[in-house]
């Protein structure tokens, strides 16, 4: 695996026009203007940049901002309605103020702002994401704004291109694998598709997990509902939240629920990591033969397979 020595964090990049211009906000941009924008470019997060320190403060996305939502205004004991919500909010402050309104803060590792300059060994990267960070902005020693965000989904594809010289990984089978801080078949947090939207994102909160798998009456899945499904959420739509998780999924997806991407116990590692490549998924639930799920392999869990899976080469022992 000594290849890997020769691969650093702008190998990562995307190659494509979109990826060469960082999109951020400033300190002072709102919580509502910033809805907006990721709606209108189609993301999910944004790098907020304080103009007084000259430095990025942190990264703001969805996730925070329906945290904030659910948090600090919705109460699930009581009958409430979108204008009790709105009444309890203010979306007319900074963004920048939901770092610490959702628990975000310096000591808390997994959200802090991750950063790393462009010449960092693959290795950084692999550990940061591993261990639950969706994104890493990196310097490339220019001026601070002409920096980039890499994600997971990065270099799970950049591990997908690569992965004939990744050896025997693609013959390891789930449920074989159970070492190294990393395991396929595990809990998982389940919904009821009857359940309402925004109780189940406060759920998700509350389980410190970034999806949740939806199941039916007898326990199969049906459907997934993650951060992502936050997309293209504004003030203007806050109400879908209060429908049921079936409802919900149905009006954002244009009519229909998406399938769950799913696996079987005895399948690959590398069938795994090629259905989240091409299926465009963050996770693989791992069903039974009744569907209903019984693990879950994320992008965090391939990084961190991948990272721990070669630390002698990280981390050479000292010669005696």
């Amino acid at each position: 695996m000594s290849f890997l020595l020769k691969y650093t964090v702008k190998d990562l990049f995307r190659s494509n026009s979109a990826f060469d211009s960082l999109i951020f906000i400033n300190e002072k941009t709102t919580v509502e203007e910033t809805l907006h924008l990721l709606v209108s470019k189609n993301i999910l997060s944004v790098p907020i940049y304080d103009d007084t320190r000259k430095a990025f403060i942190g990264i703001i996305d969805m996730y925070q901002i329906m945290t904030f939502m659910a948090f600090a205004a919705y109460n699930p004991d009581a009958t409430m309605t979108l204008n009790d919500v709105l009444a309890k909010v203010n979306l007319k402050q900074p963004a920048s103020h939901l770092l610490g309104a959702t628990g975000l803060l310096e000591s808390d590792e997994i959200n802090s702002l991750w950063v790393l300059p462009s010449t960092a060994q693959l290795k950084d990267p692999l550990e940061y994401l591993g261990k639950g960070i969706y994104r890493i902005l990196v310097t490339t020693g220019e001026d601070v704004k002409s920096a980039k965000v890499i994600t997971q989904t990065d270099l799970i594809r950049w591990i997908h291109t690569h992965w004939d010289d990744f050896g025997d990984y693609k013959n390891v089978i789930l449920k074989d694998h159970q070492s190294l801080n990393v395991t396929f078949l595990k809990h998982v947090h389940t919904v009821q598709i009857t359940d309402s939207a925004i109780q189940s994102f406060q759920l998700m909160r509350l389980k410190q997990v970034n999806a949740l798998a939806v199941v039916n009456s007898t326990g199969s899945m049906v459907a997934t509902l993650s951060d992502a499904d936050l997309r293209g959420l504004t003030h203007e739509k806050l109400n879908d939240l209060f429908l049921t998780i079936e409802q919900y999924l149905t009006k954002i997806h244009g009519g229909h629920i998406r399938k769950p991407i799913t696996c079987k116990a005895t399948d690959s590692f590398k069938t795994v990591v090629d259905l989240l490549v091409n299926e465009k998924v963050h996770r693989v639930w791992v069903v039974d033969d009744t569907g209903k799920p019984h693990g879950v392999v994320s992008m965090t869990d391939v990084a961190l397979f991948f990272y721990s899976n070669n630390l002698e080469i990280w981390y050479p022992a000292d010669d005696e």
